[in-house]
């Protein structure tokens, strides 16, 4: 079984972003993120248009915390408070000892391999200390910053998925990717 809920929550560190649990002072800045029709561009949730929305995501996201469902950590430039992105774990399967992978980062910092660093602390963490066997993600087809991101941190495409989910009245494709754990490293 995966080792949820922590006794404490893992902060992770990167050559630049630190990684640290989301507090309710975050939820400007994360509706600064979910507002922001570039960035949630090619995810299929709603766009945020109400900084209360940001208020009750921070909510869900402690309390599913709290109860082992789930796992975030906001993104933060080492030295600067302010959450520059999330990224972390839902859809977690314990019985199966996987979970789903899913970030966002602010459009300001796009480019700079940032989300890359983040993603592998957070692999690290899900196989080395939650004992994850697997870890999935999955995103939209013509997301290519994002199916690259996970080729180079050593997630394998296993399929492309034809119009699996429905989205503001459309079906639309997915493609999903996996990571098995490096038993050796281990």
């Amino acid at each position: 079984m995966l080792a949820l809920p922590l006794p404490e929550f893992p902060t992770l560190h990167t050559p630049r972003i630190l990684l640290r649990e989301l507090l309710v002072t975050d939820a400007p800045a994360l509706f600064d993120l979910r507002s922001d029709p570039e960035v949630m561009k090619l995810v299929s949730r709603p766009l945020m248009t109400r900084p209360e929305e940001a208020d009750a995501l921070v909510e869900l996201i402690r309390t599913n915390q709290a109860n082992g469902t789930s796992i975030h950590w906001a993104m933060a430039i080492h030295g600067q408070p302010a959450l520059i992105g999330l990224i972390g774990y839902w859809r977690m399967q314990p019985e199966h000892h996987k979970a789903e992978l899913g970030y966002m980062l602010a459009r300001s910092h796009w480019g700079q391999g940032l989300i890359s660093e983040a993603i592998h602390a957070v692999v690290r963490c899900g196989f080395d200390t939650l004992r994850m066997h697997r870890v999935e993600a999955i995103t939209a087809p013509a997301n290519h910053a994002s199916r690259r991101v996970l080729e180079k941190n050593g997630f394998i495409q296993e399929g492309h998925f034809k119009e699996d989910h429905l989205w503001q009245g459309r079906f639309e494709d997915s493609i999903h990717f996996g990571r098995i754990t490096d038993v050796a490293h281990n």
